[in-house]
């Protein structure tokens, strides 16, 4: 774990567990936030998967790979669901899932096509 986060997977590590703190915290005030719910989802996985993407430049040079970092950030966004249906005032739910992965899509998607045109350049 120390050498985690020491390396370059250090931002993308601190900011997963920044989520899991986040989400452990018992009946969060959002009020009128509420309609926000779903691109604050996208956003913060957007977040952690431009950080994993940086981490892991060499894994964005094929569908395959991009689809499989996509995949344990899936992962980890449904554990992270999981676990909020046992935190007082806190639900888990598909929908918030979904939203996760369409933030890390686009990020990883995004994170993708950057490393193919510094590729193409170089």
């Amino acid at each position: 774990m120390r050498r985690l986060l020491r390396g370059r997977w250090a931002p993308a590590a601190l900011w997963a567990l920044a989520l899991v703190v986040a989400t452990s915290w018992p009946n969060p005030d959002v009020g009128s936030a509420s309609r926000f719910d779903k691109p604050t989802h996208a956003f913060l996985y957007g977040v952690l998967a431009w950080l994993v993407a940086r981490a892991a430049p060499e894994r964005l040079t094929s569908l395959a790979r991009v689809l499989a970092l996509l995949a344990a950030i899936a992962a980890f966004a449904a554990l992270d669901e999981w676990h909020q249906a046992f935190i007082p005032g806190r639900s888990a739910g598909a929908d918030d899932w979904a939203a996760d992965v369409v933030g890390a899509a686009g990020a990883l998607a995004a994170a993708a096509l950057r490393r193919r045109r510094a590729l193409a350049a170089a």
